[in-house]
């Protein structure tokens, strides 16, 4: 999904540039978390004595401590690198490319979900009214879209409305002034995100609470990309454990702190911390393999993220409430129509010709 944030796949996924192959693993690593997520979504239930379903959604539980803070950090990992010092973009050729490629999205498929999830209420954990104000509430408030989880999108759209700002503050010429502007920014976006819901009840215009809480993984990424350039040039000679083993360390701490911790703010932010870097770490342990299936998952990540919810929903209804299928089959099912659904959509779309690419950000 990384390529929702930048031109990311005009540098990473369509070239062997090695510098961010590790960006284009984690992000299908991202993207397969995301999809496995809503495999098996908690309005589904199932028995209590039937141990897959059980857990399947503690694993899920622990993956939405991180999974999305984590394309937060890829966003502004892979905007610090599409933007160098000798860069001319202009904020306007910005903007409009984040609308294009997050806004249009969101206002589109949102639209293409918002009658048949009207029919299907009766099915639906949040189901929508159809009426105009509902609908206009629907895009004006993003948890109450008619694909819930496209909240993501006006949600980062706004951060990289901000982000030239944090950008700038990268630059500061000067050793001190640097590192106390650094530090003051962290400090101000760490208060923000203990502050702020990622997602208040009710929800708020724009997500403005999860803009606040969000933006501090999106500067994450920002200072994470000088220090894992350092990093990887270190690692160049050393055998690729050493990275696994730090990575499955932070993903055993923040288990931990999940399971032992009461939820809180600060619990919140140190998992999800604690989740990103682990998954960037897993994902330079197996940057040294440069193809797979995977690699299909990091190039059409952002196809993926827009289209499951097409894919998914109807094999649930199906799987679920038809079939009466076990929990282990329905999350197969929906895990596998949520993958490839996406990629046969984008293979017909490039063969045949069909229009209206730029709505699902070919």
């Amino acid at each position: 999904m990384a390529k929702i944030v930048t031109a990311k796949h005009n540098t990473t996924s369509h070239s062997p540039n090695p510098v961010l192959r590790h960006i284009g693993i984690a992000s299908a690593i991202g993207i397969f978390l995301v999809v496995f997520g809503h495999s098996l979504p908690p309005h589904l239930t199932f028995p209590a004595n039937d141990l897959f379903a059980s857990i399947s959604i503690l694993v899920i539980d622990f993956i939405y401590t991180f999974h999305m803070p984590l394309f937060f950090s890829i966003s502004g990992y892979l905007y610090v690198h599409t933007n160098p010092v000798s860069s001319r973009r202009s904020y306007g050729g910005l903007l409009k490319n984040k609308v294009i490629r997050l806004l249009l999205p969101y206002v589109v498929l949102g639209t293409v979900a918002f009658i048949p999830k009207i029919m299907l209420a009766e099915f639906a954990k949040n189901p929508i009214e159809p009426s105009w104000e509902f609908y206009l509430g629907s895009l004006l408030y993003p948890w109450q879209n008619s694909i819930r989880f496209f909240w993501f999108l006006p949600t980062l759209f706004a951060v990289f409305v901000l982000a030239p700002v944090l950008l700038r503050s990268l630059r500061v010429s000067g050793q001190f002034p640097a590192r106390l502007l650094q530090i003051t920014i962290t400090g101000v976006l760490i208060w923000l995100n203990l502050t702020f819901e990622h997602s208040a009840n009710p929800p708020t215009l724009f997500n403005y609470t999860g803009i606040l809480h969000n933006m501090i993984y999106f500067w994450f990424g920002m200072l994470m990309y000088p220090l894992l350039g350092k990093w990887l040039n270190r690692q160049t000679d050393k055998p690729a454990t050493n990275n696994l083993a730090i990575s499955l360390a932070l993903f055993s701490l923040s288990i931990i702190i999940h399971v032992s911790l009461s939820h809180s703010s600060y619990t919140v932010l140190a998992k999800a911390i604690l989740g990103i870097s682990a998954t960037i770490m897993l994902a330079v342990a197996l940057s040294r393999k440069q193809s797979g299936p995977g690699r299909w998952v990091d190039i059409y990540s952002y196809q993926i993220y827009l289209l499951s919810f097409f894919f998914q929903v109807p094999v649930q209804l199906v799987m679920y409430h038809y079939i009466k299928a076990p929990s282990s089959l329905v999350l197969l099912a929906s895990l596998t129509a949520g993958l490839l659904g996406p990629l046969l959509s984008i293979y017909l779309v490039n063969r045949y010709k069909i229009p209206g690419k730029v709505v699902i950000g070919l």
